[in-house]
């Protein structure tokens, strides 16, 4: 097995594969290489690529450093099609949904720091917050796990308190955050209910031709568990509790 490259790698690879290709001034590959963990050395080569696409379909023979943000979106989210355009009502609901991503993130002490936010649609993405580490971790705090939750719920947040309603717009988010909050539960060790255990993921194996899933640990116990991960979320989701009386709107009208 071999590992995918640490951030000081990936400069040295991107700064390999950007020989022979003008740079912007702008353009500082270390903020590319910050911006790029869990890619591997062919996903960093075609990143010079898909830049320097994007700059001759600009007319451009130098890359800076919107060319490489375009790539990483391309690589990342999909291709961004113009005929997936957004309908205006929708497109205000993703504002105000991306826009409580940002604000919490921003707002978190712990949260990596905002470097994008997009409304244009791209692959199966309506939107995206992205936030790109300030280091490359390798253990992760309590205090980070816990605002990365608040982060994913600030976009289902955000809606209750403008439109007073929820939309379909958050399920990758409620996805995200059920699969940590389990995690942190069940993994970490970081419910005071459970307690400092760990039980590793469920794993499914076959049995007479049918897939069977098993788990160390009795079924009472699963129910704690759902339990706390139930509890955990929703002490993150304080905006539900705090919204003012007010008649339920559809967030795809405002």
């Amino acid at each position: 097995m071999i590992p995918l490259p640490t951030q000081r790698e990936r400069l040295a690879i991107l700064a390999v594969h950007s020989k022979g290709k003008l740079l912007d001034d702008d353009v500082d590959l270390t903020v590319v290489a910050r911006g790029t963990p869990g890619f591997s050395g062919a996903d960093l080569a075609n990143l010079i690529n898909e830049a320097a696409i994007f700059a001759v379909r600009r007319g451009r023979d130098v890359l800076d450093a919107l060319d490489f943000a375009e790539a990483r979106d391309r690589i990342l989210l999909g291709h961004r099609d113009s005929s997936n355009a957004l309908l205006p009502e929708e497109k205000h609901a993703v504002a105000v949904h991306e826009s409580g991503h940002a604000l919490v993130a921003a707002l978190s002490e712990h949260g990596d720091p905002v470097a994008k936010v997009t409304i244009l649609p791209a692959g199966q993405a309506l939107g995206v917050t992205e936030q790109l580490p300030v280091d490359e971790r390798h253990l992760y705090s309590a205090g980070y796990l816990h605002d990365s939750l608040a982060i994913r719920m600030g976009g289902r947040a955000a809606e209750l308190v403008v439109f007073g309603a929820v939309s379909t717009g958050a399920a990758d988010d409620l996805a995200g955050a059920t699969a940590l909050a389990t995690r942190m539960v069940r993994e970490f060790g970081m419910s005071a209910a459970v307690g400092p255990v760990g039980f590793a993921a469920e794993r499914p194996t076959c049995l007479g031709g049918e897939q069977v899933t098993s788990r160390p640990y009795a079924e009472a116990t699963q129910r704690l568990i759902d339990r706390e991960v139930t509890k955990l979320l929703r002490a993150h989701f304080h905006a539900e509790a705090a919204l003012p009386s007010r008649p339920a709107a559809n967030p795809a009208t405002g």
